[in-house]
């Protein structure tokens, strides 16, 4: 392996022109997609402007291919005086430094391109910064496995590796003890409990979109598919519902089948001494790394229909930086309920153990919910419209009042707090039921809110602030909350636990 002197100045390696200049492709066409598809449906545009689209394309390649060599040429990284140096841009000159210390983790990643030009990416992200400060997209993988050790020797950070597994190995082998895979039948589990409607939703609202914006182009050319679809259902009423139905149902169905394997195919949960790691991907292969003493939230959700498979969604959350919270979380989606239970043994050594106290929502944040969200719009609606018949009311209030009233009557009784001398447990949901847990003194800061109508009902509310997100507990008895608010604020000022 040649070595790499990170006291001296070092570019990327060499592929990464072709990367730069793919990447520079792919923005320019999403950017211009919408014009370029005018100049190819525009009839017999591209035969009277030959020549000028041609020497166009030459030109834009030509330019993509000059940035793509500059922004190399200007590209460098180094180590000076404990300090990670980047230097980018021959326009806008940028100069970054990160102090070593102020690393929080390091991410090496791996798509699909990468991996057919052997490279990878590498990213440092400081704790508390808003993006990724540092990103190198063209390292070897021996160049990226040896700036993250150095990184690692001078300070103390989070992994988050996206790389194929087969090429993830360090000199030292970790005993590790595989918690949960999921199989292809598992995939299938998970896609059918899984939100099926919503991939649906957003596959037929891209279609319509495209349909309304290329309307005149696709009733020029294919009226006469339409109108023999449109003689198809004439006459019929219930049959063009029925069948739109029935696509609907199959396009959410494998939509959500597809994005499920691709995202999660092959999913390794593992633990080892240092912590927790995911290995899972079909196209991009991704394997995630969160020691156990930076776990902040970790979740578990389970609606009916996982129930009946006997799994659970979970969700590991570690202390990030706000764009990164939830790419550097680890997501089993089909974890067994006896594998939930044992990691939360192992990450929570004594919770099992101790006493919780139970406090449940007041009954006005029902109240509240149920009249804005419920009450309000079917009382606003005949406002909005020149006529409100007895049936329209009867199909808004079986349709919206009676659906949304349910779901937010379950969701308050589901609302719970439970607290004990070092953890804290909220659950919450309708249909579905999240469970939260963290550790008390893991929380950064802790805010009280009464509002003048809070105040006359005697309840308030909490928010736990954690850099993996804010925990919100609303509406609780005024006097529970003031004690679990001095409580935290005791928790996090004496406990001496090192785990950021």
């Amino acid at each position: 392996m040649n070595s790499i002197d990170l006291t001296k100045p070092s570019r990327q390696n060499v592929a990464g022109l072709i990367l730069v200049l793919i990447n520079s492709l792919r923005s320019f066409f999403s950017r211009f997609f919408p014009l370029l598809l005018i100049f190819i449906f525009k009839k017999d545009f591209f035969n009277q402007h030959k020549t000028l689209v041609i020497l166009g394309a030459i030109a834009i390649v030509i330019l993509l291919i000059v940035n793509a060599i500059l922004y190399y040429l200007n590209f460098w990284f180094y180590i000076e005086d404990d300090q990670f140096v980047l230097r980018k841009g021959y326009i806008n000159k940028k100069n970054i430094q990160i102090p070593l210390d102020r690393i929080q983790s390091i991410n090496i990643k791996q798509n699909v391109v990468q991996q057919f030009l052997k490279i990878v990416t590498l990213e440092i992200d400081t704790a508390g910064s808003a993006n990724k400060e540092v990103k190198i997209i063209a390292l070897k993988k021996e160049q990226a496995d040896e700036i993250k050790q150095y990184l690692l020797n001078n300070r103390a950070v989070s992994e988050d590796t996206d790389i194929p597994q087969e090429d993830n190995r360090t000199e030292h082998s970790v005993k590790e003890d595989v918690i949960t895979k999921l199989s292809v039948s598992d995939l299938i589990k998970v896609a059918f409990s899984s939100n099926m409607f919503k991939a649906g939703l957003i596959v037929t609202s891209t279609l319509y979109g495209f349909y309304d914006r290329y309307k005149s182009y696709i009733t020029s050319n294919y009226q006469d598919q339409l109108d023999n679809i449109e003689q198809t259902f004439d006459g019929s009423d219930i049959m063009p519902f029925v069948m739109v139905l029935l696509l609907f149902v199959v396009v959410s169905v494998v939509v959500s089948l597809i994005s499920t394997v691709i995202k999660y195919y092959d999913l390794s949960f593992v633990r080892n001494s240092n912590g927790f790691q995911i290995i899972c991907g079909l196209l991009n292969r991704r394997q995630i790394f969160v020691p156990r003493n930076k776990i902040q939230i970790y979740s578990y959700t389970i609606n009916p229909v996982r129930r009946l498979f006997d799994i659970v969604t979970v969700k590991i959350k570690q202390a990030s930086g706000n764009d990164v919270k939830e790419k550097n979380a680890i997501s089993i989606p089909g974890c067994k309920t006896l594998s939930n239970q044992n990691i939360i043994d192992t990450i929570f050594t004594n919770a099992h153990n101790q006493e919780y106290s139970h406090h449940k929502v007041s009954s006005y944040y029902f109240i509240r919910l149920w009249f804005f969200m419920a009450l309000l719009p079917i009382a606003i609606v005949p406002w909005f419209i020149q006529s409100y018949t007895l049936y329209a009311a009867i199909i808004g209030f079986v349709v919206w009042f009676i659906p949304v009233s349910v779901m937010l009557y379950l969701a308050s009784k589901k609302r719970v707090i439970e607290i004990s001398e070092d953890y804290m447990i909220l659950q919450s949901g309708a249909i579905s039921t999240e469970r939260k847990i963290v550790e008390l003194y893991k929380i950064q800061s802790v805010k009280y809110r009464q509002s003048v109508f809070m105040k006359r009902r005697e309840v308030a509310s909490l928010v736990f602030i954690t850099a993996s997100g804010n925990i919100t507990v609303p509406f609780i008895n005024a006097d529970v909350a003031t004690e679990l608010y001095n409580y935290t604020l005791y928790k996090i000022q004496t406990v001496n636990k090192e785990w950021m």
